[in-house]
């Protein structure tokens, strides 16, 4: 709007007294003016100035914003390397402390996760790389995981997924920056940074997971994006979808679904789906914002390693934002009582984040452990 009006007063000030001086010239006294004006309309004339400045700023302006936005993407980037750097300098030197899930990488000097993927760990297809379980019997799943604190069995366990990554550079440079790396964090699939954010995310200790599009109760009203799992579809063409998106990054422990609440109720649909996944060496989050999914009984049935959250942490929000304190004590008792608990957030607002960041600062005082989503992960049996 703002070129627009620049064109338009542009050519009001610079091209219609001209034409106004021109038509007044001595040498123009014996034309009929008015005949000349009929067919010169300043009006017209100011109007066609108009589109010419127009496009001429739109030429000139459009390529500089592009690059503006280009170069704030890269200086995001460049913020968070220069960050992770930073503290990869100041750690102590030395072997790492604490050892991954069964056996897998450890954490480096500096809190860093190994860089992914991991030899052994990924296929070549059509799509590109894809996780697979390697061949001496290691799993992404448990390979790519956060180690687990010393002293994690001496509290109850809690576990905090925040999810909504992915999209946005600055977002996920925000988050990285303020929650603790025993945080797990979740990638939209469908964003522009997924692959960075998650090799930053593993940079700065954090594991991660990938958020897949799945069909909603209201589809196609409520339409989570091009390659979006339906239950319309057949099961190669799902299967084919989760595989591009899987094929995005590299690093992540398992999948879950923030738009799924269609596709996770209908068994023969999911089924298959989940299947690939836990043949690929992931595990499920389930965020049971479905009542009625399927997708927890298919993970037992197929002894798959899952974990499910316990409680929304932002889920009234929008109503109340005290809710947030109330969601955090909810998981205290769970945990309390079943000695371990999963919070999630779906939007992390600068406000959500506040709040939980000042609540995990004092989870240890109250006798809980801060642990990754995998280290509360189930497998089915009995």
């Amino acid at each position: 709007m703002r070129t627009v009006w620049l064109g338009h007063s542009l050519a009001n000030i610079l091209l219609v007294p001209g034409a106004m001086k021109v038509l007044s010239m001595p040498s123009l006294k014996n034309i009929n003016t008015r005949s000349l004006m009929a067919k010169f309309d300043p009006r017209l004339v100011a109007a066609w100035a108009s589109v010419v400045v127009l496009a001429v700023c739109v030429l000139v302006l459009w390529p500089s914003q592009e690059a503006t936005t280009t170069n704030d993407s890269t200086r995001v980037v460049m913020q968070i390397e220069a960050a992770q750097t930073t503290t990869e300098s100041e750690a102590p030197n030395g072997d790492a402390a604490t050892e991954g899930i069964s056996g897998g990488p450890a954490l480096s000097a500096s809190g860093a996760l190994p860089p992914a993927p991991v030899e052994g760990l990924q296929e070549n297809s059509t799509v590109g790389l894809l996780p697979r379980i390697a061949a001496d019997g290691r799993r992404p799943w448990q390979v790519y995981a956060r180690p687990v604190p010393p002293g994690a069995t001496k509290g109850a366990r809690v576990a905090i997924l925040v999810a909504g990554l992915g999209v946005s550079a600055l977002t996920t440079q925000t988050i990285l920056g303020k929650l603790p790396p025993e945080v797990t964090l979740g990638f939209d699939a469908q964003g522009s940074f997924v692959a960075d954010g998650i090799t930053y995310a593993r940079r700065g200790g954090h594991e991660t997971l990938l958020m897949l599009p799945m069909e909603p109760l209201d589809y196609p009203q409520d339409d989570p994006g091009p390659e979006t799992l339906l239950s319309s579809l057949d099961d190669s063409s799902n299967i084919e979808r989760l595989q591009r998106h899987l094929a995005k990054a590299s690093g992540y422990v398992g999948v879950a679904t923030l738009s799924g609440t269609r596709l996770i109720s209908v068994p023969d649909k999911m089924e298959p789906v989940l299947k690939e996944v836990h043949d690929r060496g992931l595990m499920w989050f389930e965020t049971r914002l479905a009542p009625q999914a399927v997708t927890g009984d298919i993970a037992k049935r197929l002894k798959m390693p899952h974990a499910v959250s316990s409680r929304l942490i932002d889920a009234d929000l929008d109503i109340d934002p005290s809710s947030v304190t109330t969601a955090l004590q909810d998981l205290e008792r769970t945990a309390k009582a079943e000695g371990k608990a999963v919070g999630m957030v779906s939007n992390p607002t600068p406000y959500v984040l506040e709040t939980l960041n000042t609540w995990l600062s004092g989870l240890g005082k109250k006798g809980f452990v801060l642990v990754p989503v995998t280290a509360v992960v189930s497998d089915g049996s009995p």
